[in-house]
C-alpha cells in the first residue's frame, strides 16, 4: 500500500526511476495537489548522500523564484527522503516541441529568457543544474516557465548512483566539459540552454546521433556551432547569442545567466512576449504580436473616429438585445462556462472560517443583488479529487554493487549519463540486471562498452584496459617525410610521435610525399593487439 500521513496522501504514481518514484499527491492541510518525489531507501540510508541532499534541497527551497518549481517541504524518516513540490498543470517543453515543432522566434526567446531568469539565482547560490533539457522545463497553463528537477542534482552527482531518467535526452544536452572531465560551472548550464534555444528555433537537435556513444564522440570533436546549417531558422539577431552560448570553451560563454538573459532581451527590440500572448500561443489560439504604435499622438488621432463608431454600434447592439430579451420567457439565463484544461493559480486570499467546510468546486456563488435575473456564476476551478482508495506500490528489488578499474583513467557512463571518473571513491549501487557500462578517455577518443550482470546484494568487478579495445597505430619512422592518410582522410604529417587511436577494424594507410611514389599499406586490428608501428624509407621503395 502507498504511504500516507495526516497531511499528504499519494494519489497516482507518475514515474519511477533508479533514484526516485514520483507521485501526484494531495495536501489535506492546504487543500491542493502537490508532487512528491520519494528517494529509494537504499540511497536515503547513505549518511553522506542524505546530508548533502538535505543541504542542497534546502538551498533550492530558499530560492523561491517564479521560474523554478518550488520545494514546499522536505520529509525524512529512517528509510526515506521525500520532496514535496509544486504541482504544475501543464506540459514540459519537450512535449511542446514534439507537438508543435519549431517555435516562433519571439516565443523561443521569451521561454529562454524565463529559463535564464530561473538559473540566475541558482547559480548565484552555487547550485548548478547539470541536467538542463526540455523535459526539465515545465510550462503551465498560465504560461509560467519553470525549471524542475533541481532537487535531484545532488543525487546525480554521486558516483554511487545511477542517473535519473537514463535516456538519450541527457547526453544530447551535455556540454563538452562534461565529457572531457573538466570542472563543471554555471557555463555548463548556459551551453545546455543554448542547445535548447537552437532546438526551439529550428526543431532540430544539434546532436542528432542515434546512440549515446556517437553523441559522446561528437562532443569530444566539437569545435563550435555551425549555425549556417540551420538557414533562416536562426534569426540574425539571435545568431551571436547562440554563438556565445555554444562556444566550446566555458570561459568564452556568457559570464552569468543574467548576462545571457540581457543578450536575449537585446535581440528582441519589441521586448519579450506578454504573458497573455504566450498563453494564447500555448492554447493554440491565433497568435501574433500587436503592432507597435509609431507615436502616442498618432495612435490617439486614429482611435477617435473608431471609438465614436464603436460606441454607436454598441448602442445599437444593446437596444436590439433589450428588445430580444423582452420577447422571451422571463427566466434566469444559465451561463455555460467551457471546461478549463488547466487549474488556475491558487487564491492566496481565500479563507475558511474555523468550523466551516470549504465550498465544493462548481457550486454557485451567492451574490447579494436585487436583480433576480442575474445568473449564478459557477466556480471555474476543477475539483481537487480527494482519495477514497490508496494505490498499491511495488517495492524495488534489492540492488547490487559494481567496482570499476580502468587503464588509463576513464569517464564512466551508464546508459548515456555521466556517473564519474575512475578511480571511483566507492562501488556503484545499481539495480539488479544487465547494464552497459561505457568508458571513455578523451585521449583515446573512442568509447569502450562492456556489459555487466548485477546480482541482488552482490558486488561485481569490472577491470578494463581501454587500449585492448581500440586500434593503436604509431608512425615510428618515415623518411624523408610524408602526409599520412587513413581511409582517405589526412591524419597527420610526419615526423609525429603521437599514437593514433581508431576503432578495431581494417584500415588503408597512404603515405604521400610529392617527390616519391605513394606508399600504401593495409593493416588490421583485433581486440588485444599491441601498438602497430610503421617504419618506411620512401627513397628505398
Amino acid at each position: 500500500m502507498a504511504e500516507q500521513d495526516s497531511r499528504i496522501t499519494l494519489l497516482r504514481e507518475i514515474s519511477r526511476s533508479n533514484i526516485a518514484t514520483v507521485w501526484e499527491a494531495y495536501d489535506a492541510e492546504l487543500d491542493r495537489k502537490v508532487l512528491v518525489k520519494r528517494i529509494h531507501p537504499q540511497y536515503a540510508r547513505d549518511e553522506a548522500i542524505r546530508a548533502r541532499f538535505m543541504r542542497e534541497a534546502k538551498a533550492i527551497a530558499r530560492l523561491s523564484h517564479v521560474n523554478v518549481v518550488q520545494i514546499y517541504d522536505l520529509r525524512e524518516d529512517e528509510d526515506g527522503l521525500s520532496l514535496v513540490l509544486e504541482f504544475i498543470e501543464g506540459m514540459n517543453l519537450g512535449k511542446l516541441l514534439k507537438d508543435r515543432g519549431p517555435l516562433p522566434a519571439n516565443v523561443a526567446a521569451t521561454i529562454a529568457a524565463h529559463i535564464l531568469a530561473g538559473l540566475d539565482p541558482a547559480h548565484t547560490a552555487g547550485i548548478i543544474h547539470r541536467d538542463l533539457k526540455p523535459e526539465n522545463v515545465m510550462i503551465s497553463a498560465k504560461a509560467d516557465v519553470k525549471i524542475t528537477d533541481f532537487g535531484l542534482v545532488t543525487l546525480r552527482d554521486q558516483p554511487s548512483l545511477t542517473q535519473d531518467g537514463m535516456t538519450p535526452g541527457t547526453t544530447r544536452y551535455m556540454a563538452p566539459e562534461q565529457v572531457t572531465g573538466r570542472e563543471l560551472s554555471a557555463a555548463t548550464d548556459l551551453f545546455a540552454l543554448g542547445l535548447i534555444l537552437l532546438e526551439m528555433l529550428s526543431g532540430r537537435r544539434m546532436f542528432e546521433q542515434d546512440n549515446p556513444n556517437a553523441i559522446l564522440l561528437a562532443l569530444l570533436n566539437y569545435k563550435g556551432p555551425h549555425l549556417e546549417e540551420y538557414g533562416e531558422a536562426v534569426p540574425a539577431a539571435l545568431a551571436p547569442v547562440l554563438e556565445r552560448l555554444l562556444d566550446r570553451l566555458p570561459e568564452k560563454r556568457y559570464g552569468s545567466a543574467a548576462e545571457a538573459r540581457e543578450a536575449v532581451l537585446q535581440s528582441q527590440p519589441e521586448g519579450l512576449l506578454p504573458r497573455t500572448l504566450l498563453e494564447d500561443f500555448l492554447s493554440g489560439k491565433p497568435f501574433s504580436r500587436p503592432p507597435v504604435a509609431k507615436s502616442v499622438a498618432r495612435r490617439k488621432a486614429w482611435t477617435r473616429p473608431f471609438r465614436t463608431a464603436s460606441l454607436i454600434l454598441l448602442g445599437m447592439i444593446v437596444i436590439g438585445l433589450v428588445y430580444h430579451l423582452a420577447t422571451i420567457t422571463q427566466q434566469p439565463a444559465v451561463i455555460q462556462w467551457p471546461p478549463l484544461v488547466f487549474a488556475p493559480e491558487p487564491d492566496s486570499t481565500a479563507r475558511v472560517e474555523p468550523g466551516e467546510e470549504p465550498g465544493t468546486p462548481g457550486e454557485p456563488v451567492d451574490v447579494d443583488s436585487s436583480d433576480d435575473n442575474i445568473p449564478p456564476i459557477p466556480d471555474p476551478r476543477p475539483p481537487v479529487i480527494k482519495p477514497d482508495t490508496i494505490p498499491s506500490i511495488t517495492v524495488p528489488k534489492e540492488p547490487g554493487f559494481l567496482t570499476i578499474a580502468s587503464t588509463p583513467w576513464a569517464s564512466i557512463y551508464l546508459g548515456d549519463s555521466l556517473i564519474g571518473t575512475t578511480p571511483l571513491p566507492k562501488p556503484l549501487t545499481l539495480p539488479a540486471g544487465n547494464h552497459n557500462v561505457v568508458l571513455l578517455n578523451p585521449q583515446i577518443g573512442h568509447p569502450v562498452i562492456r556489459q555487466v550482470a548485477i546480482q541482488p546484494g552482490m558486488t561485481s568487478e569490472l577491470k578494463v584496459n581501454l587500449e585492448d579495445f581500440v586500434a593503436r597505430l604509431k608512425i615510428a619512422s618515415v623518411r624523408p617525410w610524408a602526409d599520412v592518410y587513413i581511409n582517405g582522410k589526412l591524419e597527420l604529417r610526419t615526423p609525429h610521435s603521437k599514437t593514433i587511436y581508431k576503432p578495431l577494424g581494417t584500415y588503408d594507410i597512404l603515405l604521400r610525399n610529392p617527390a616519391y611514389p605513394d606508399c600504401t599499406l593495409t593493416i588490421s586490428f583485433r581486440e588485444g593487439d599491441p601498438v602497430k608501428e610503421i617504419r618506411v624509407d620512401l627513397a628505398q621503395r
